[in-house]
Order: C-alpha cells, then sequence, then structure tokens
C-alpha cells in the first residue's frame, strides 16, 4: 500500500476522480491515516516525543550548551586571574625595595621615644580612657585575608574600649566598619601613596591625629614576613601629653626655641614615620598576597576546565549513544510496521 498509488488516482485526466470537493476529501483522508501511522510507529523514539512535546531538562544535568558557556567563562577568568598575577609580581619588587627603605628610617626614628611609652604589643591590663584606632588597610581586594584579619583585630578591640574613636587609611577597611561604627570616625581616607608612597601624603592624616582627643592611639597593619609570609601588628603610643610627663628635659639643650613646639614637632615626625613605615609595610604585603591569590585561583580554574572538558566530552558521547539508538529503534520499528 502506497501513498503514491492513491495520490495517482487523483492525478491527470484518467485518473479515477478528475478533482472536486469529493477527491480533496479522499486525498486529505488517506493522508492523514498515513501520517497517523508513522507516528505511531516512532512513539517509541524519546527524540521524536521531545521534537512533539519539548521537555525540559532534569535538575542536576547540564546541556553541552550550558557547560560550553562555563568553560569559556572559566578560561576567560583564567586570563584575568594570571595577568593579575604577573602585575602584582612585578610590582612587588618595587614595594619590597620601597619599604626596606622605610625600616632603618622608623627604626632610628622610635628609639627617640625608646621606654617612653611606646608598645609594641598590648598588655592586657593597658588602661586607656580615650584611645583612637587608626587601620592601615588596603583600597582594593582579591589579596586574600590581609584586610579582614584587620577588621577583626578592631571589632576585637572595641570590644575591649566600646567608646574608642576611629581613624581608616584604605578603602577597604573604611567600607567593612563604616556600618557597625559610623559614628566613631574621626578621619577617613583612602587612596594614600597611590602612585608613590611619600611623607606629604600624610600630612594631613596627622593632623586629624594630633586634633583627635585621645590618651592612647593604637596602630593596626600588616607586617611583611616573606612573599607568603605576614603578620598583624597592633602598636600603641601616648598621647604627647603623656610621654612629656615622662621626659627629663633638663638632660636636653635646646637653642632658643620653644620647648612644647619642639616636643610637638618632634611627636608630629615620629608618628610621620611610624604612619609611612606601616603603610610601606602593607603595600608590600598587599602585592605578595595578591599575587599568592592569583596563582591558587589560576590553578583551581585550570582544575575546573580540566573537569569541564571532561564533563562535555562524556555529556556529548553519552547524546550521540542515545540518538543512534534512538535512530535504530525508530527504523526497526518501521519494518516490523
Amino acid at each position: 500500500f502506497q501513498i503514491q498509488s492513491v495520490v495517482g488516482l487523483f492525478q491527470g485526466s484518467n485518473g479515477f476522480f478528475k478533482g472536486g470537493l469529493f477527491g480533496f476529501c479522499f486525498c486529505f483522508l488517506v493522508y492523514k491515516m498515513a501520517f497517523t501511522l508513522v507516528r505511531s510507529a516512532a512513539s517509541s523514539s524519546s527524540t521524536y516525543r521531545n521534537l512533539i512535546n519539548p521537555v525540559a531538562p532534569s535538575r542536576g544535568m547540564a546541556s553541552l550548551k550550558e557547560i560550553k558557556g562555563r568553560l569559556v567563562s572559566v578560561k576567560s577568568i583564567r586570563k584575568i586571574t594570571a595577568s593579575m598575577k604577573l602585575v602584582a609580581a612585578s610590582k612587588l619588587t618595587k614595594a619590597q625595595a620601597e619599604m626596606e627603605n622605610a625600616r632603618p628610617f622608623w627604626n632610628t626614628s622610635k628609639e627617640i621615644f625608646a621606654g617612653r611609652g611606646f608598645l609594641e604589643t598590648i598588655p592586657e591590663d593597658l588602661v586607656a580612657q580615650k584611645p583612637v584606632f587608626i587601620v592601615m588597610t588596603s583600597d582594593r581586594g582579591l589579596c586574600g585575608s590581609i584586610n579582614s584579619s584587620l577588621v577583626k583585630a578592631t571589632k576585637k578591640l572595641f570590644l575591649t574600649y566600646p567608646n574608642a574613636r576611629l581613624i581608616s587609611l584604605g578603602e577597604k577597611g573604611r567600607s567593612a566598619l563604616v556600618r557597625e561604627f559610623s559614628h566613631q570616625f574621626v578621619v577617613s581616607a583612602a587612596d594614600v601613596g597611590k602612585r608613590k608612597l611619600a611623607l606629604a601624603d600624610i600630612e594631613s592624616i596627622i593632623e586629624g591625629i594630633v586634633k583627635t582627643d585621645f590618651d592612647y592611639a593604637f596602630f593596626l597593619s600588616n607586617k611583611f614576613n616573606s612573599v607568603i609570609s605576614y603578620e598583624n601588628m597592633t602598636r600603641a603610643l601616648p598621647h604627647l601629653n603623656q610621654i612629656t610627663e615622662t621626659i627629663d628635659l633638663s638632660t636636653y639643650e635646646f637653642d632658643d626655641e620653644v620647648v612644647p613646639e619642639v616636643l610637638e614637632n618632634v611627636y608630629e615626625h615620629y608618628l610621620s614615620t611610624l604612619i609611612y613605615s606601616s603603610l610601606a609595610e602593607n603595600s608590600a604585603t598587599e602585592l605578595s598576597a595578591r599575587m599568592t591569590s592569583m596563582d591558587n585561583a589560576t590553578k583551581n580554574a585550570g582544575e575546573m576546565i580540566t573537569t569541564l572538558e571532561r564533563k562535555y566530552n562524556r555529556t556529548r558521547q553519552a547524546t550521540i549513544t542515545t540518538e543512534l539508538t534512538e535512530i535504530i529503534a525508530g527504523a526497526e520499528s518501521v519494518k516490523s510496521v
């Protein structure tokens, strides 16, 4: 039984019917019967069923298009992280040189107030009625936990000194603390030494510290140990009035200058060197942490790409196998009819 032979009855002048409404209806009926027969024969084919009634993929199953899209995005991310690692590595050498130059400058300056109340470590029994916290963080992220660790240390200090004032140097520290301690901010600065760190950049910061009414200033920053190692530092410096009470001025000679003004200038210079060296240490720590973080991110992206490529190949092979099976099953069903 062939559809062509039936249709031939209605073609030409010698056909069984020479056209008309009856011939059209009979031809449509035969075509519908043939379509129903083919559809029932291929009903076992999932490809055909999905073509007629599309079904959404099951949960947890990713299509080839989705896997390919993820591969493209992960490869782009790997390129970005690899580039950021190279940029951080190139800047680290210069930052380390500036840090090494700042260290002896600070070590010489801190001898001025040696034994005058400056504390490299904070004792538990330290009594501070009106402390101020100077938190020095980076302006950018993607550098590990160097900023979050300083924020945690600051919040821990706030538990001991809830009425303390706050000075933030760095955008990351400000954004992490402004919501909880916004009413305690005195000065906030960002992009300090963005091009090249200089003492002139921290002049306004020193003025803000000096004008603040405090008895102890706590300096929170990072100390650079090596490319893969750093540590948090919390140091304390008493106010100039307390230092003046402990210094025996009779052992010093002054050349026609007012003693209070001299001490104030020395104190401000001391603060400048302290913050300058801390920011230099912070810069080197930030770049080393970013280089390490981007290196780890690049390795993780490579592992993810390998996993996705393996998954893509397996899914593609499974799809091809399924389609071949369905085609063969459909052909066998047609033959059996």
